[in-house]
């Protein structure tokens, strides 16, 4: 799917904190979407996709987050191989980067 997409623009991740510190600033309840890309990321290059999954989706699914955190959605979903939610996040990218 990524084959036919133009390259999305991610921002760069924040360097010197923490897996706690990101997910506490993640989860506060606020909208830092810096700190939730970065542990993010963090949660992917350590191997734990379920915990990467789940922060990504805690903004996705009721929140109105950069365009590209659906992408990251449909990537995690892929990394599962569970192809139907990755195509369904997927999707999603592509309707909200119309917008």
């Amino acid at each position: 799917m990524e084959k036919y997409d133009s390259k999305t623009v991610l921002p760069p991740e924040e360097t010197g904190q923490s897996l706690e510190r990101l997910r506490d600033r993640a989860y506060r309840g606020t909208n830092d979407f810096s700190a939730a890309y970065t542990l993010y990321r963090q949660q992917i290059n350590h191997g734990s996709i379920d915990d990467a999954l789940a922060t990504i989706r805690h903004f996705t699914f009721n929140r109105n987050p950069p365009v590209y955190f659906h992408l990251l959605e449909a990537q995690a979903w892929a990394a599962k191989n569970n192809w139907e939610k990755s195509w369904n996040a997927w999707s999603k990218f592509e309707e909200v980067k119309q917008k």
